[in-house]
């Protein structure tokens, strides 16, 4: 409890002589919001007994209690409800009120207020969390709205400290970016004593932690280029307590006074003044035939963020640059398309916002392909997966696959989906009374460790097909068996022999309307298996709005479908091929990877 001296009362005597009570003086509370996920929080200790020692000067909003109580680490967070063993934490709360005592922003007389949120495993996406309308997005209004009526007196909202972009880390930069962004001005907006110029202080994220992913570390970084009045505080040399992910209790109190003595100044002088975007940062170019697909990440610096991008490239040694014509756009990513293969290349780019063209990037190089990829002219679809394909565009239409839940990773000429619920998706709507899917896969190294054991053989390609409301095909689970199925009948589907696993294999499934099937197998051995049934069974394929992955993307509650498998090509025909189209398409199969590093025969 504050001294008596401290709110500026002394015990007079009365005539006779007996002392009254103090009178009650709150001059008010300045209040510092705590908010985000479990960095807010603090998940190591020990407390130290001097560094982490309370304030009478220092209080805390419990939203359990509904009452101000004392601030003693750990803090009052939703979070502890959760983890009731947390009793030695240290979170950057207490260091962050005392660095803002120290820096003199504390007017004699008056309290900090804390009002600690902080949820572990919490974020945009997910169950919502923080987004408009979410669990933590109204509890934090409403308890700061409460703790900006307690007490009394003229309270007022000094800043708000966030932490967050963990559960997120799978959002692109725009999209983490536009959470954000909303979430500072709904707070600003609907919390009392909020303003257009409240502060707004982002933690930045541990370096190299297993929870941090550069668009997020990008989307942070660039707050103070999209809001006023914002701030991102670095984590540089901030380290976790072991886990790799929460800081330890000397960097959280690190983190709590780089709150105040470097976020809270940059965001208070934060008018979002016009200036020119800074070079966008980290180039990278992939090349593939006749093309090459480049990426970037935003500009650290300029006001507003980018509305669009100058690519140019040029061939290696020659002066003159080439400005690439992608229309306008802020996609941070360009296929440069119409090159010459086999030719080296450099690009470079700049990023243009409403105040001008900014700094060029650092100039990368690549060399076109300069085998032409050609797809199966009849073919309703065709998708080449790898490094040159980071979009998954079929090489027939432009039909984009995309992920079921994890997306795939991709290499040189192939990708290796991520097992259970891992697969590639695209919808193909024309007449499947009859068709054929022909696939070049393997299963991982890792997958092929458990061959052997009875219905432990979890790798596989799913090749399914379906209606809208759902997927009704996939792979089947047998023990030494690499298979894929389209369904409806479990019947329909082409099985490897485990000893031919070790390499890729070209699977192809020919289906006629009048029940007639081809089973077709190509190895790199040359081996070439078929089988020409008449199966009698049904066909029942929807005529329009059938789904077709590459990998599991449906039957993700099944533990048959954990393991990940490398593919190479898929390609899907509304019609049968008989025996002799099969060869000749597996022979232009062969070449055709053998040019992308694909050894089929």
């Amino acid at each position: 409890m504050a001294s008596a001296m401290a709110f500026g009362w002394r015990r007079v005597p009365s005539a006779g002589g007996a002392v009254p009570p103090p009178p009650v003086v709150n001059p008010g509370y300045d209040v510092i919001v705590l908010a985000g996920e479990s960095n807010i929080v603090g998940y190591f200790g020990p407390i130290d007994p001097v560094l982490d020692a309370p304030d009478t000067r220092i209080v805390q909003w419990s939203s359990a209690a509904q009452a101000v109580v004392p601030a003693v680490d750990p803090l009052d967070h939703p979070d502890q409800a959760e983890h009731p063993e947390h009793i030695s934490t240290v979170g950057p709360g207490l260091s962050l009120a005392k660095a803002y005592i120290a820096a003199g922003r504390l007017d004699a007389g008056r309290q900090i207020l804390l009002v600690p949120l902080g949820m572990g495993s919490t974020g945009f996406g997910g169950a919502g969390y923080w987004a408009a309308g979410g669990a933590g997005d109204l509890h934090a209004i409403a308890n700061v709205n409460r703790a900006m009526a307690a007490g009394g007196g003229a309270n007022r909202l000094a800043c708000i400290a966030y932490s967050g972009g963990g559960l997120d880390r799978a959002m692109t930069a725009s999209l983490f970016a536009s959470h954000l962004d909303a979430l500072v001005a709904r707070w600003r907006g609907s919390m009392a004593g909020a303003a257009a110029n409240t502060p707004f202080l982002a933690a930045g994220r541990l370096a190299g932690g297993a929870n941090t992913s550069q668009p997020i570390i990008d989307a942070l970084e660039t707050l103070p280029n999209r809001v006023a009045y914002t701030a991102h505080v670095s984590a540089a040399g901030l380290v976790s307590g072991g886990d790799n992910i929460h800081l330890n209790a000397a960097s959280q109190r690190t983190m709590g006074s780089r709150f105040i003595d470097d976020g809270l100044p940059a965001a208070i002088g934060n008018a979002l003044a016009p200036a020119l975007p800074s070079a966008p940062r980290g180039l990278a170019a992939v090349p593939a035939t006749g093309q090459v697909a480049l990426s970037w990440r935003w500009p650290a610096a300029g006001v507003p963020m980018p509305a669009d991008y100058i690519v140019q490239y040029r061939p290696g040694g020659d002066s003159n640059w080439v400005t690439f014509a992608d229309g306008v756009s802020d996609d941070t990513g360009a296929l440069v398309t119409g090159l010459a293969g086999g030719l080296a290349y450099e690009f470079r780019v700049a990023a243009r916002n409403d105040s001008g063209q900014g700094d060029w990037s650092s100039v990368v190089s690549a060399t076109p392909g300069i085998v032409e990829e050609i797809a199966e002219a009849d073919a309703l679809r065709h998708w080449l997966y790898g490094e040159d394909n980071p979009g998954f565009v079929d090489l027939i239409g432009g039909e984009t696959m995309t992920a079921a839940s994890t997306v795939p990773t991709l290499h040189a000429g192939f990708m290796t989906t991520a097992g259970r619920n891992g697969g590639m998706c695209a919808e193909v709507t024309a007449d499947a009374s009859a068709m054929t899917i022909i696939v070049v896969g393997r299963p991982t190294a890792a997958a092929l460790s458990g061959l052997g054991a009875a219905y432990a053989v979890n790798t596989r390609l799913s090749l399914a097909q379906g209606t809208a409301l759902g997927m009704r095909g996939a792979a089947i689970a047998d023990p030494n068996k690499f298979t894929f199925l389209p369904k409806p009948n479990a019947a329909h589907r082409v099985a490897v022999d485990a000893a031919k696993l070790a390499s890729w294999c070209f699977m192809a499934l020919s289906i006629a309307a009048e029940v007639r099937r081809i089973d077709y197998i190509g190895d790199a051995a040359g081996a070439i298996v078929s089988d020409d049934v008449n199966d009698g069974l049904t066909r029942d394929y929807a005529p329009t709005a059938n789904r077709i992955s590459a990998g599991d993307g449906y039957w993700n509650d099944s533990s048959a479908f954990t393991d990940p498998a490398d593919i190479a090509e898929l390609i899907v025909w509304h019609r049968a091929l008989d025996r002799s189209e099969l060869d000749a398409v597996y022979a232009r199969s062969v070449a055709r990877l053998a040019a992308r590093g694909i050894a089929l025969s």
